[in-house]
């Protein structure tokens, strides 16, 4: 999931990474800027485990990095969505799950090709958009995206991607997202556990990942239904933060 973060960088560790529990649920973890990430980690050419911004997948024919989520999934992922005149993109012109017109999606591809992050079904034409609406382009530009997001899109989910952040990581105050992945996020402060904040109704499993990239995942020896928080570091060893 494309964010503000980066991974790895020598001034930045936030990132977000995918884990798998002893039933083969998938979590997504979203680290602030300290990490802690593994000391396996090598340099940002060659990640050796799954992070959500490389390695999400497979690759499609249109070189988009795509999972392909169940029925089920797409279901509980846009249960909130909306038709595309609801959303203004103007003032909310990042992260969109959106579902796209199959009919329209040459046209959808011309306008928001290196804009897509990410793929999560083809059979229903879920993508994941970091940016729908660019201010700084010209006027002709900005009017052709609004007109293709409202011609191409049948309907869309507004996700805030860095939603979890709060000043004091206060449960009742974290927004939930509609993901089909359990998601823990931990704070700036490494000596913070990390904090379930979604549990999915159909969880995302290990065998959704391709096979050749389940080797990337990192394991730990827990149930993600039964662990609202705990620090990684404890279950995995030398790791480093900032």
């Amino acid at each position: 999931m494309k964010t503000t973060k980066e991974f790895p960088a020598t001034h930045s560790m936030s990132t977000e990474w995918f884990v798998v529990d002893e039933d083969g649920n998938i979590a997504l973890f979203d680290f602030n800027e300290n990490g802690p990430i593994p000391e396996i980690v090598p340099d940002e050419n060659d990640s050796y485990f799954m992070t959500s911004e490389k390695d999400l997948g497979a690759t499609d024919s249109d070189s988009i990095d795509y999972l392909e989520l169940t029925d089920e999934q797409v279901e509980e992922l846009m249960s909130d969505a909306v038709s595309p005149d609801k959303i203004d993109i103007i003032d909310q012109p990042y992260d969109y799950f959106v579902q796209i017109d199959e009919a329209n999606k040459k046209e959808f591809f011309e306008v928001f090709r290196d804009k897509i992050d990410f793929c999560l079904s083809h059979k229903h034409g879920i993508y994941f958009v970091w940016y729908v609406y660019d201010e700084e382009k010209p006027e002709f530009h900005r009017n052709r995206e609004k007109e293709t997001f409202l011609k191409t899109v049948k309907r869309a989910v507004h996700m805030h991607t860095d939603a979890y952040d709060t000043e004091f990581y206060r449960a009742e105050e974290i927004t939930k997202w509609k993901l089909p992945f359990y998601c823990y996020q931990q704070e700036y402060d490494p000596n913070y556990p990390a904090k379930r904040v979604n549990v999915p109704k159909v969880p995302f499993k290990e065998d959704q990942i391709p096979e050749h990239q389940r080797h990337k995942l990192v394991r730990l020896p827990l149930k993600f239904s039964e662990c609202t928080e705990f620090k990684i570091d404890d279950f995995i060893d030398d790791c480093r933060g900032y």
